[in-house]
């Protein structure tokens, strides 16, 4: 592994943006890089040494956009969508810069503040927008029809994370309150995964999943890496929830004196809501 001298670099850095905060970097598939710094787009040809890549007379702008940059995708040859802080996408050529209609344009007329986190290209040929608080956006390859989902389609939260399509190319989509696999064929196209499914902490990182080996996949939270292992496509996702329906006191007493090992047969089981013991139950 080399470590290029950020030294050097930093005087690049300042000179691409006055703030050098870089907020996106993805690579096309003809090598070239495309790098997001603040409000502009760059792009760096391939195949570069690290002498030319360090000289600013090889980097290309590309666009200087309203609103800080997040995400980048390229969803044709030469055509990039620029995911923006407060600005919805923005849809540019990398040939000239050229500016085309965004594809939210009524959604983002009639939301203010649309926050882009990520954008992802679905295998079957959609692509997906991840928003903060807007939920997910999904722009279908033959229909004109953008669908959006919310936490009425049962997302667990309309602040989107992370999407990745696993091996079985279905969709997994991490939030700020826990995971969910896409079932497009059921009445609510999400199940979601929280903390009543063993997730210790739900709240996790944006553009933190990754796919691993033997079909599993990695998610990063607030509070530590998740490895997950999907079912098989066969297998609709079991959640597992727990149910009180029985309690034994110990050393309970009564008026007829005391006794131990009791067991007490709940008239009805508790899966949601809450159970109170007094302070003489507290051995249970």
């Amino acid at each position: 592994v080399y470590f290029v001298d950020l030294i050097p670099w930093s005087h690049l850095l300042k000179s691409l943006s006055p703030k050098k905060k870089c907020g996106e970097i993805t690579s096309r598939q003809n090598g070239d890089l495309l790098v997001g710094m603040e409000h502009m787009v760059w792009k760096l040809p391939a195949h570069m040494s690290v002498k030319e890549a360090m000289d600013l007379n090889n980097w290309e702008l590309i666009s200087q956009e309203k609103q800080a940059v997040k995400t980048i995708l390229e969803v044709r040859p030469g055509i990039v969508w620029i995911g923006l802080w407060r600005d919805g996408i923005s849809v540019r050529s990398l040939d000239n810069g050229k500016l085309f209609e965004s594809p939210l344009k009524e959604v983002e007329d009639q939301t203010p503040e649309l926050h882009l986190e990520v954008l992802y290209e679905y295998q079957q040929g959609h692509i997906w927008a991840a928003t903060r608080g807007g939920g997910l956006f999904q722009f279908p390859v033959e229909e004109s029809e953008i669908r959006r989902y919310t936490q009425d389609d049962g997302l667990p939260s309309n602040t989107i994370c992370g999407i990745l399509e696993d091996s079985y190319n279905r969709l997994w989509v991490s939030s700020e309150n826990g995971l969910a696999m896409m079932l497009p064929e059921e009445p609510i196209p999400f199940i979601s995964f929280g903390s009543n499914d063993g997730l210790l902490n739900s709240h996790f990182n944006f553009n933190a999943i990754a796919p691993a080996y033997n079909d599993h996949l990695y998610v990063g939270s607030t509070n530590g890496l998740y490895l997950l292992r999907p079912n098989k496509p066969s297998e609709r996702p079991q959640i597992s929830k727990m149910v009180f329906n029985q309690i034994q006191v110990i050393r309970r007493e009564n008026s007829n004196g005391p006794f131990s090992n009791t067991n007490l047969n709940l008239a009805q089981r508790i899966q949601e809501g809450s159970l109170s013991l007094t302070y003489e139950e507290r051995s249970f």
